[in-house]
């Protein structure tokens, strides 16, 4: 071991004697760096607290900078006739291999130091996922560490270094780039094979900050296999035994990859732990105490991206099954090997997908299944479609939570002044419909006591004062609300919007809630389409319209969990002015880009927003209110000043809605029953981080200092270690040296 150290100091301070490291670490620092902060997909263009950026850059970076690194370490001994000196003397083959390995790593290790600034200013301005970060730099470490032992091995080859840089390109090549084209060309065993040894597919793996065990044994063995080549090459004098180790150490390779895909293991160092399953699971599966069998219809010869997502529904059937006590079985089938086997599928409510599939350089239609269904005493739930990379864990827990539900509880609906009626809650119903029946209710009279959450959204006309005593009675009695109201009446047909009154506002005013007479706009917003007439031709045109905020702004609160962006329109601000007895919880706030227009207002298209438009930051458009409301038992209301984000309208003004909307709405409803389980599934898997607002001439400071410091400071010390060497020489040549 020692002898290892030896060699590798030697080399690394070689590294450092010469331009080769500082060029080296420079040049990556500067491609790194100017597509991190500067150029493309930037930190501050996505808007995350992410160093995914990063990572894509040195992914290819280190690619081509490995080699140029390698290429000397063998060739550069050879051609000046040091390696048969090296090996006479007790130093060993593998020790000299290693030797040169880790030198190389270490440097690697020393380059990526440098990029800790990013991280450390993304931890200042974000709130980033270091689980997954610190993956990412360990994937980098993994992922260098094969191309160096394949830099080594090219470098063994010949004594021209230039030849050694090109072997050790073409060959990593293979691994980086051709066998993932190639897995996307094959299907069934083939493309799988090709999908393992494709490096991104592995690296991709560990970079969202899952390390599995497959992954490891791959960079590992591939590793191991191009230091044991380079071995090999030193030992010229025996060819016919090198190239039977070789076919085998091939062979142990191969092998080791395919026999790790049956038992493996893997760690979730994600904040969230968003790749474990969730403690709401886990419940869920406490609860089964009678049969459940999961049959998965998946088809033959998928594409590569297929098959993981099969191989990955798999494993969590696998999970699923030993939390079940042994009451969970599942089998999968292959609707390609009989027509009876895809009958099954379709009347079990398994849909087929189209798929493309390359074949012969076309690209060419393939009916295919991928779903599955769950089976019951209490009767069965079909997952038509499971979606690579889709929420896996929710689909299914959520299945198995409606069939083993006895009942499901009621929600009211309320109707009679104006409010939305439930054909326009499309989306949202099959949300809720795991563990909710909606239902339309009136407040002329008291609510049935089976009703323990109503909810009041969009309402247009008056509340009588009767209807307001039904609902104090309500929450007198500990019932909880809902309340999504459009304080604005907004008409784009005339340009215009004013204040709505229902009555509604002054009721929720007494409960502490006040609801200003106000819109909201902001900087972040939706868009509106225009017609502009330009010659014969009508065209569309989008402009950014600050009544359309897209909120992106949520308190740390269960109802917001996940939740990462809502888009609301015609919203308005929310007070609290109530006593100090009540729990007032704001929920979600428009940005520090925002302000508010009295009504009524004149809507102008064209308007040119400036900063005194967006004076008033920060405002509250969802609250939560707690305590005793209205005497008698505790209660809740959640509060939502837009009546219409979670609608998709009726006839010709049906539209979809966003996932996040029909998410808040749900939650909303979760929070409200107690039922907060699925709110941790339903969202599970989000990976927005949003970095704070910052100015202009920030984001360029911390872009410019993140680019050029570690640069600079690469060159200062360059400089300070050649003037340290340059003083040690002159005090050599002194003749008072000793």
């Amino acid at each position: 071991m020692n002898i290892i150290l030896i060699i590798a100091a030697r080399e690394l301070k070689s590294f450092f004697d010469s331009l080769i490291a500082y060029v080296m670490i420079i040049l990556f620092l500067g491609f790194s760096g100017f597509f991190t902060w500067l150029y493309g997909s930037d930190i501050f263009l996505l808007g995350q607290a992410s160093l995914d950026s990063f990572f894509s850059a040195a992914y290819w970076t280190l690619f081509f900078f490995i080699p140029a690194l390698s290429m000397r370490l063998v060739a550069e001994e050879k051609r000046n006739g040091t390696l048969e000196l090296i090996l006479t003397k007790p130093v060993g083959r593998a020790q000299f291999i290693i030797g040169k390995y880790l030198a190389t790593l270490v440097l690697i290790a020393i380059a990526l130091l440098f990029t800790l600034p990013y991280y450390i200013s993304l931890s200042l301005i974000g709130q980033v996922d270091h689980g997954a970060i610190l993956s990412g730099y360990l994937g980098l470490l993994l992922l260098c560490s094969s191309y160096i032992a394949i830099g080594i091995f090219a470098s063994s080859l010949t004594s021209n270094q230039i030849v050694a840089f090109l072997s050790a390109l073409f060959i990593g090549l293979f691994f980086h780039l051709i066998f993932g084209t190639l897995a996307s060309n094959f299907t069934g065993i083939l493309g799988e094979v090709f999908n393992n040894l494709d490096m991104n597919n592995h690296f991709a793996s560990i970079r969202r900050g899952v390390v599995d065990s497959r992954d490891l044994i791959f960079f590992f063995s591939l590793s191991t296999l191009g230091l044991y080549f380079s071995y090999l090459l030193m030992e010229i004098k025996k060819k016919n035994n090198n190239i039977v180790s070789a076919l085998m150490m091939i062979g142990i390779f191969l092998t080791l990859n395919l026999l790790s895909n049956k038992v493996f293991f893997r760690l979730d160092f994600t904040s969230d732990g968003i790749y474990t399953l969730s403690q709401s699971t886990k419940d869920i599966l406490k609860e089964v105490d009678e049969p459940v069998t999961i049959k998965a219809y998946f088809s033959d010869d998928l594409p590569p991206h297929f098959v993981k997502a099969r191989a990955d529904f798999k494993n969590l059937l696998s999970e699923f099954a030993s939390l079940s006590s042994g009451e969970l079985v599942y089998e999968f089938k292959s609707p390609s090997e009989s027509p009876e086997i895809e009958s099954e599928a379709l009347r079990a409510g398994v849909e087929p997908v189209m798929i493309n599939l390359r074949e012969k350089d076309q690209i060419k239609q393939q009916k295919a299944y991928l779903g599955a269904v769950v089976y019951h005493r209490s009767g069965s739930q079909a997952i038509s479609f499971i979606r690579p990379g889709g929420k896996m864990e929710y689909e299914l827990s959520s299945a198995l939570k409606k069939l083993m539900l006895a009942e499901k509880t009621p929600i009211g609906l309320v109707q009679g002044q104006g409010q939305a009626g439930i054909e326009e809650f499309e989306q949202a119903l099959a949300t809720l419909e795991i563990m909710y029946e909606l239902q339309e209710i009136q407040i002329d009279t008291n609510i049935d006591k089976r009703f323990n959450t109503i909810a009041i959204v969009a309402p247009s006309a008056s509340f009588s004062v009767e209807n307001f005593d039904v609902l104090d009675s309500f929450l007198s009695r500990g019932g909880n609300l809902l309340i999504a109201i459009n304080r604005v009446d907004s008409d784009m047909q005339k340009g215009r919007g004013v204040a709505l009154n229902t009555g509604l506002e002054v009721w929720l005013q007494k409960k502490g809630l006040q609801v200003g007479d106000y819109m909201i706009v902001d900087e972040k917003c939706g868009a509106i389409n225009i017609q502009e007439q330009q010659g014969m031709f009508v065209t569309n045109r989008q402009i950014d319209f600050p009544y359309l905020p897209i909120i992106e702004n949520f308190s740390q609160h269960p109802l917001t969990s996940g939740i990462e962006r809502v888009a609301f329109g015609f919203a308005s601000p929310v007070e609290f002015v109530g006593s100090d007895d009540l729990k007032f919880t704001p929920l979600i706030k428009s940005s520090n880009r925002s302000g508010m227009v009295k009504m009524p207002v004149q809507f102008y298209i064209e308007q040119n927003w400036t900063d005194a438009d967006f004076n008033a930051p920060n405002q509250t458009i969802a609250a939560a209110l707690e305590g005793r409301i209205a005497g008698g038992e505790e209660s809740k209301i959640v509060l939502i000043t837009d009546g219409d984000f979670v609608l998709n309208g009726l006839g010709e003004q049906r539209h979809p809605v966003e996932a996040d909307n029909i998410n808040l709405f749900a939650n909303s409803i979760d929070w409200l029953c107690s039922n907060m389980g699925l709110i941790e599934l339903r969202t599970r898997g989000v990976s927005s981080r949003p970095l704070d607002e910052l100015e202009d001439k920030t984001k360029t400071m911390i872009k410019y200092s993140n680019f050029l410091a570690p640069i600079i400071f690469v060159i200062l010390y360059g400089i300070f270690r050649f003037w340290m060497r340059k003083k040690l020489r002159i005090k050599r040549m002194n003749q008072d040296f000793n």
